[in-house]
């Protein structure tokens, strides 16, 4: 049996050169694999094709195109994943398959994907080019599995660098202004519940007076016929005894059904963030949305020095991260007692000399210098 040789070759582009794997296949074809920028790693693939070519493990791809892969995966997605995340995958290969046709789907290699980035960042934010970059990074993983890619283009790919954001967190003067400026009791319960227990806006809008439990002081967070919670996964937040007088009172006036019907018959949030806006105006407070009073209840739990755990249990986070950098932020107070509380801080020298005054050797030093400056003048 001949030795089957597998070549390596470089294709030269404007600005950077690519490695490709080249072989004849059983039926004689010419066979081509891109393989990347890295000149060694390209060896060592091109060393184990050849490997696997003549031991027989060699497995080759399937043959796809683009727009076929894109309508395979929506359909395998769904049923397993939420709505929201369907939606974002069909969007997102939408959006790839408009910038480089309908062209098969080995053909997407690195240089086509960092071209995906740089064409979406002319026309989005930094941060939605990045979220399209994590989801074609998973979605192109999947590609590799079910057997039509051997790497992933996206994988090495850099992010496009993102100016961080200002949480919105109100302080306790805008809170108080924000619960008088509510026209009612339901629109006071709304607000404070969100602000006591940072449930979502669509965990409010679908909030059911059988999920709360006002003898136990706790409101349930569940999937339900209709709803799905953001991660699928249910969870009880505790309600602050205040508040739940409050829920009581509101109770004996709407009975059953959703806790904050705004009207009959829809949910829809436009409505709720119109009469949201109306009362923030009402407050006379800086412009913020339903979403930053979820933000204002974990960074107040956070800045009294909650565990971190117990805050993204209450937040509902998969990733302890995404609390700490989304939803999170140092109010000014925290950052201004945190000096006073270091340990040596009332031992230094400097606050002994302040309370009492400089030793007398410190004195004669001083005197010593003035009288040696006067000398040289």
């Amino acid at each position: 049996m001949n030795w089957r040789r597998v070549w390596l070759w470089k294709r030269q582009h404007e600005s950077r050169t690519t490695y490709c794997l080249q072989w004849f296949d059983d039926s004689g074809r010419r066979r081509t694999e891109a393989v990347g920028p890295d000149k060694k790693l390209a060896e060592a693939l091109r060393r184990r094709r050849e490997m696997e070519l003549n031991s027989g493990t060699y497995q080759d791809i399937a043959t796809i195109r683009l727009a076929a892969f894109a309508q395979e995966h929506v359909r395998l997605i769904e049923g397993s994943v939420s709505p929201r995340t369907v939606k974002e995958h069909r969007e997102t290969l939408a959006a790839l398959l408009a910038h480089c046709s309908d062209i098969a789907l080995e053909k997407v290699s690195p240089k086509v994907a960092e071209e995906f980035l740089a064409a979406r960042l002319e026309n989005v934010s930094p941060a939605t080019a990045n979220k399209n970059l994590r989801t074609l990074k998973g979605i192109f993983e999947s590609a590799i599995r079910r057997g039509y890619l051997r790497a992933n283009p996206f994988r090495g790919v850099t992010p496009a660098r993102e100016l961080e954001k200002e949480v919105r967190v109100l302080t306790e003067a805008e809170i108080q202004s924000l619960v008088s400026a509510c026209p009612d009791l339901k629109w006071k319960c709304f607000v404070s519940v969100a602000l006591t227990t940072g449930l979502r806006h669509g965990e409010l809008v679908n909030l059911e007076w059988a999920d709360v439990d006002l003898d136990e002081g706790t409101v349930r967070v569940r999937c339900k016929a209709g709803y799905r919670t953001k991660s699928g996964k249910n969870r009880t937040v505790p309600l602050v005894p205040e508040v739940a007088s409050a829920l009581r009172m509101l109770r004996g006036e709407s009975g059953a059904g959703r806790v904050f019907r705004v009207s009959e018959g829809t949910r829809e949030w436009s409505y709720v963030n119109k009469r949201f806006s109306r009362i923030v105006k009402r407050a006379g407070i800086e412009p913020c949305t339903i979403h930053d009073l979820r933000k204002t209840f974990l960074s107040y739990l956070a800045n009294a020095g909650e565990n971190e755990a117990v805050v993204q249990k209450l937040a509902g986070h998969a990733s302890m991260a995404t609390t700490l950098k989304h939803y999170t932020r140092i109010l000014p107070e925290t950052l201004r007692r945190a000096p006073g509380k270091l340990p040596y801080a009332q031992g230094l020298a400097i606050v002994t000399q302040l309370q009492h005054g400089p030793e007398p050797g410190a004195e004669m030093e001083t005197a010593e210098v003035i009288r040696l400056l006067e000398q040289l003048s």
